[in-house]
């Protein structure tokens, strides 16, 4: 990172990089909106996340050449029960509300939001801290492995609860990930991986609908008009733009094929407006942002 201005400029234009690609994006894909004669959540969308990426940037850039990551340390406690509470709130009537069948939303005055995104932040945050402060004590199964675990099960169970398998199984790949990098034993971890196939297993065989989604994800032919749609669409949609894509706005399958063009299927969006070196230009972004990170 730049000592003169405090901001290195390569993660600076990765970042904006990102975030501008993903305004057009959603720009695009939300002309599907527009095509339903809803013309109100078409300008709405576009405003509120524009007015989103200009604060989210501003304090993101704020954040790293101001605060060294060091300092966030001595607030990790607070800042990981902050993200516990936040959590907490999507099953308060009232304030938390579900949308496709799962808790995972909160409404404070005109905002929605997911609280698991700050959870998984603070989980970070915290458990970074946490083996910092360990040492050596992080490979015993005493102080190390069994607190990591009650830490993990703290932030795993209330997202398990919404329910949100997705971000749940996340958030333990990144605790074992931090776990193991933090010098952790390996025995302990694969204890841990072992007991988690196990939990997922389970979870997988309580609800149908998510067998059916290990079934398609195993044959993505499975069931083309029920459980494998969205994912038959989204494959129509990558393949079809080939190369080059067939350019900005001229996505056909956001208008009544992809069921959430502006939310789970955006990227199919992407790949048929740009192609597969559009596609091949958004997915290096993210993996230079990571290697930029790396190196500090």
């Amino acid at each position: 990172m730049s000592k003169k201005r405090g901001v290195d400029k390569v993660l600076f234009w990765i970042v904006c990089f990102a975030v501008m690609s993903g305004l057009f994006i959603l720009l695009s894909s939300s002309m599907g909106l527009l095509a339903k004669g809803d013309g109100s959540s078409f300008h709405g969308i576009i405003a509120q996340q524009s007015i989103f990426a200009a604060i989210g940037m501003a304090l993101f850039f704020f954040f790293i050449s101001k605060v060294h990551y060091k300092k966030l340390a001595a607030y990790a406690l607070p800042i990981f029960i902050f993200g516990l509470v936040l959590t907490v709130l999507v099953f308060i009537p009232g304030i938390g509300f579900s949308h496709g069948g799962a808790r995972r939303w909160v409404k404070m005055g005109p905002l929605f939001f997911q609280p698991t995104e700050v959870l998984k932040f603070s989980f970070v945050v915290y458990l970074a801290a946490w083996m910092a402060s360990k040492h050596t004590g992080i490979k015993n199964f005493y102080t190390g492995f069994l607190p990591f675990i009650g830490i993990t099960a703290m932030a795993g169970l209330l997202i398990m609860l919404e329910p949100d398998m997705g971000t749940m199984g996340l958030l333990v790949v990144t605790g074992v990930s931090m776990f193991f990098v933090g010098g952790g034993k390996l025995k302990h971890l694969l204890l841990m991986l072992l007991a988690m196939l196990m939990v997922f297993s389970l979870m997988i065989y309580m609800k149908p609908y998510r067998m059916e989604r290990v079934k398609v994800f195993l044959n993505p032919s499975y069931d083309e008009q029920g459980a494998g749609y969205q994912l038959k669409q989204s494959l129509i949609a990558i393949g079809s733009g080939g190369l080059f894509g067939k350019g900005f706005g001229m996505s056909v399958q956001k208008f009544k094929y992809l069921p959430e063009p502006i939310g789970d299927s955006i990227f199919a969006v992407y790949a048929e407006e740009f192609g597969f070196f559009g596609s091949l230009f958004i997915i290096s972004l993210f993996l230079f942002f990571l290697y930029s990170d790396l190196l500090y």
